[in-house]
């Protein structure tokens, strides 16, 4: 285990942040100590983050599906993991299994981190959610495309696990800087307060609630 470490600081001037540095190869010996040791580096709203493969010569299959599953996690927050330096013989596995396309390649630290700041300021000026409740308290959903998911489906973008949550749930969507939350024919309903709503629009401090999670609305430039 000696030949094999993690260490990570947050990037300056960017908040949620993290600069990551691997050490040695991921095998199956060091697989899990590698998901134990970023699962505490980054914390629960960490959004930001560059993993540092310089020297990393292996990765197994537990490794990377770890990077696929902390990808699509910081994805849904808006964020992003950026892989720097990854040597070639490590990328072609990447290539092979066709994870290319969910990971950002960068040469060099300041690439890695010009593209997170940049992703920040889109964030910044982007309407958002913010959970009120449930296990992502405190953890910022924005909306940066035209679309997010709520429901019981682990791919939303926000997933709920409820017994009155279906799989497809409702959508916050945006029309300009304007946006609306759409209930998908459920059963038990989307709410707007104490409301139970449809298709309604939403303004400053709206909070919904898809089962026991509530959710909190923020227009661009917004203070919460």
């Amino acid at each position: 285990m000696s030949d094999f470490s993690v260490r990570a600081a947050p990037i300056l001037e960017l908040p949620h942040s993290a600069e990551v540095l691997i050490d040695g190869g991921v095998n199956a010996t060091n697989a899990r100590l590698l998901k134990e040791q970023l699962d505490r580096a980054l914390g629960r709203r960490t959004t930001y983050v560059s993993i540092h493969m310089a020297s990393v010569s292996y990765v197994n299959s537990s490794g990377f599906g770890y990077f696929m599953d902390l990808a699509t996690l910081l994805e849904r927050r808006g964020g992003a993991l950026v892989l720097v330096e990854v040597q070639p013989k490590v990328k072609v596995v990447f290539n092979n299994l066709g994870m290319t396309r969910f990971f950002r390649f960068e040469h060099g630290a300041e690439a890695a981190r010009a593209f997170l700041r940049g992703l920040h300021e889109k964030v910044l000026h982007s309407p958002r959610l913010v959970a009120l409740s449930g296990d992502e308290e405190g953890v910022v959903f924005p909306i940066v495309g035209a679309s997010i998911r709520i429901g019981a489906d682990l791919k939303s973008t926000i997933p709920v696990r409820h017994p009155d949550v279906e799989a497809r749930h409702c959508e916050v969507y945006r029309t300009g800087d304007q946006c609306f939350v759409r209930d998908l024919g459920t059963r038990a309903g989307t709410f707007v307060g104490m409301r139970k709503v449809n298709d309604e629009s939403l303004k400053a401090g709206d909070v919904i609630r898809v089962g026991a999670l509530r959710l909190a609305y923020y227009p661009p430039g917004a203070r919460f």
